[in-house]
């Protein structure tokens, strides 16, 4: 176990991992027209070095968490950060997007760190506290976000879009470090075991299915390729459901997705998540595509990372501040406030587009 005083930097610690995996997550968003361009690929091409990563950290998050359960969290969290780390070393050097996107699913096993730092705060942080933690908690991502926007643009202007990757790889290694000296050792617990095939099929489907999506403009939708990839997820998300409500420890417990305030809270996770991943990877599209286009602005990184900053500010003091709400007026009413605000903020952007 870690010593008294260590104890309190437990969950500083789970802020920073958190922190760290959100760096590597954004760091190359504001990059995709330069990495296009390094890599010779099409938009579509670059995109996937941002997909591959989601889709790597929805597989890696269940997964992970249950490994946690199994072997620890002090344990799987330093196989998750070195593996992290590893991935954006990899994707920092490589010479082409097949490699680069081997580096990126790697970089999200990091997405782990969630469910590993919300046991480790579990563990530590007083339950009235909890809350207000898990609250600062998701404002590192908002944090992490500002972070690598405010040092995108100035990289890569003039250092070059490979230099930003290095960039995560920094608060990576020293994260493993802290975590082998500061996170306690858990108590032994019950084993459990790993639903594998649940684990497969799943980054099937979604394989399958995100594919599809992402290459049905160049494929067109209704090519045979893109069909075959849409039917493909169906068999395989059938596959999927039928497995896990037959194993013991599914990786999602579909019983328990049916109850209402479970599937909703998960369905408003999945829409919020879309809002967000779309518009970061719009902005810094629209401000650095050519004006010829006909909606593109023309500019530089710079100033696209400048546009996204106010977003990564807002995230990070909405973070801070939902522990607080949530106790003095309801989950429900927080989440609905969030969808509105950022709902109204998307639509001034649809109606006043050439005004930015």
């Amino acid at each position: 176990m870690a010593a008294r005083g260590d104890r309190g930097l437990v969950p500083l610690l789970a802020f920073l991992g958190v922190m760290a995996y959100s760096l590597s997550m954004a760091v190359v968003t504001p990059a995709l027209p330069q990495i296009q361009d390094g890599l010779d690929t099409t938009p579509a091409g670059a995109a996937w070095a941002l997909t591959a990563m989601t889709l790597s950290a929805a597989v890696a998050t269940p997964v992970v968490g249950r490994l946690g359960d199994l072997y620890g969290p002090r344990r799987v969290l330093l196989a998750v950060l070195v593996t992290a780390a590893a991935g954006m070393v990899v994707a920092a050097l490589a010479p082409s997007v097949p490699v680069m996107l081997v580096g990126r699913v790697l970089s999200g096993a990091g997405g782990g760190v969630f469910p590993l730092a919300y046991t480790i705060i579990r563990d530590v942080v007083p339950p009235a506290r909890t809350a207000s933690a898990v609250g600062l908690m998701s404002s590192m991502l908002g944090l992490g976000g500002a972070v690598s926007w405010c040092l995108a643009g100035p990289i890569i202007d003039f250092l070059g879009w490979r230099w930003l990757l290095w960039v995560p790889v920094i608060g990576l290694v020293p994260g493993a470090v802290l975590a082998w000296w500061i996170v306690p050792r858990p108590a032994p617990k019950k084993a459990v075991g790993v639903d594998w095939w649940g684990a497969a099929l799943f980054a099937a489907w979604l394989v399958a299915a995100l594919t599809a999506l992402t290459e049905g403009m160049d494929w067109g939708w209704t090519s045979p390729g893109v069909l075959g990839l849409l039917a493909l997820s169906a068999v395989t998300a059938c596959a999927w459901a039928r497995v896990e409500g037959r194993v013991a420890e599914p990786l999602v417990d579909l019983r328990v997705m049916r109850m209402r305030g479970v599937w909703t809270a998960n369905a408003a996770s999945l829409l919020s998540g879309y809002a967000l991943m779309a518009g970061g990877l719009l902005f810094p599209l629209l401000v650095q595509l050519p004006r010829d286009t006909g909606y593109g602005f023309g500019g530089t990184a710079t100033q696209a990372a400048l546009l996204q900053l106010p977003a990564s500010i807002g995230m990070t003091a909405a973070g801070m501040a939902a522990g607080l709400l949530d106790r003095r007026i309801g989950s429900r009413l927080v989440l609905l406030g969030g969808a509105l605000t950022t709902g109204l903020g998307y639509a001034f952007v649809v109606f006043q587009h050439a005004a930015m």
